[in-house]
């Protein structure tokens, strides 16, 4: 028989396994399985980021954004959600850890459509992936003004990640008949 040839791997963001089959501990391969579970952080208006890997320690350290950052629920979400899937994957984990970011979102004073930018491109990827789109109209006196297309759950998402934005006092979605009264 023949030698079959694999086919050539184009870069993409699957993870990169060891010859044994598991996979190998990197921060591409962290973030690649965090993919499985960042549309329920999404739709609950979080995210995670790898912060770091620390390959001697097998350790991996997490910066929860948005809802997630602030929420009660985040250690729970933290060891039964996001922990238990990179168990899976990961053989001898010894630590899945959460750390602090410190956002820059905080120490600005006055709301700006850069602030809300900037809580937004968090979370931007899964808003387009999941087919949504997404525009700052205007962002002043604690007030913010979106237009948003796609899914009400990521609506909702949205909404929570940039209430964790002490400068927003409310948030007002517009439509396109709206948009004519500007």
């Amino acid at each position: 028989a023949e030698p079959t040839a694999e086919p050539t791997a184009e870069p993409t963001a699957e993870p990169t396994a060891e010859p044994t089959g598991e996979l190998k501990l990197t921060v591409a391969n962290v973030d690649a399985v965090l993919e499985e579970v960042r549309p329920y952080l999404i739709a609950d208006g979080g995210n995670v980021a790898v912060a770091s890997v620390d390959t001697a320690t097998r350790s991996v350290y997490l910066t929860l954004q948005g809802a997630c950052g602030s929420c009660p629920s985040s250690t729970v979400t933290m060891k039964m959600g996001i922990e238990r899937v990179l168990r899976e994957k990961f053989a001898d984990l010894s630590e899945v850890a959460a750390v602090d970011s410190l956002s820059s979102t905080k120490s600005k004073t006055q709301l700006s459509k850069a602030v809300v930018l900037e809580t937004l491109a968090q979370i931007m990827p899964a808003i387009h992936g999941l087919g949504g789109s997404i525009e700052v109209i205007s962002a002043a006196d604690g007030l913010v003004r979106l237009r948003y297309v796609g899914p009400v759950k990521i609506k909702y998402g949205i909404e929570l990640a940039l209430r964790d934005i002490p400068l927003i006092n409310d948030i007002e979605f517009v439509t396109e008949e709206d948009k004519n009264m500007d």
